[in-house]
């Protein structure tokens, strides 16, 4: 019996968390309040939203041509590395780029192109609100 009871605690935890996680992120990791890295999204989710938004398989993100702009790879590199918080060197690893700096940069770009382009800015903000919707 006393089984039972703590899998119905751990049941009841675990929606909680989800709950908490869905109404409690507002998009950005706070500094000041360290809980808020375990509310963000996972790199799972952000990279399986932006495939779906864009209609690209996984392997087409992590696609590198030089010269060849690859939009949904810019909006996986912004969002893990402003949402998440994702230290450069693991977004490379997990993008396939060898330099954490290539990774800097790009965020750097993704970030001027946001303030330039209306319609980026707009399909960024749509992923995003995919990514809350897909975490209640």
């Amino acid at each position: 019996m006393l089984g039972k009871t703590k899998s119905i605690q751990l049941k009841k935890y675990r929606q909680f968390v989800e709950w908490e996680k869905a109404n409690s992120f507002k998009g950005r990791i706070q500094k000041d309040v360290p809980e808020s890295k375990m509310l963000a999204p996972d790199r799972s989710t952000i990279i399986n939203s932006v495939c779906g938004f864009y209609k690209v398989h996984e392997k087409g993100i992590s696609a590198m041509r030089r010269g060849v702009k690859n939009e949904p790879r810019d909006g996986v590199i912004y969002l893990l590395r402003t949402i998440c918080g994702e230290p450069l060197m693991r977004i490379g690893q997990e993008l396939g780029m060898t330099q954490y700096s290539s990774v800097s940069s790009a965020v750097e770009q993704i970030k001027k192109k946001r303030q330039n382009d209306n319609l980026f800015q707009k399909r960024l903000e749509e992923v995003v609100e995919s990514i809350n919707k897909g975490q209640t």
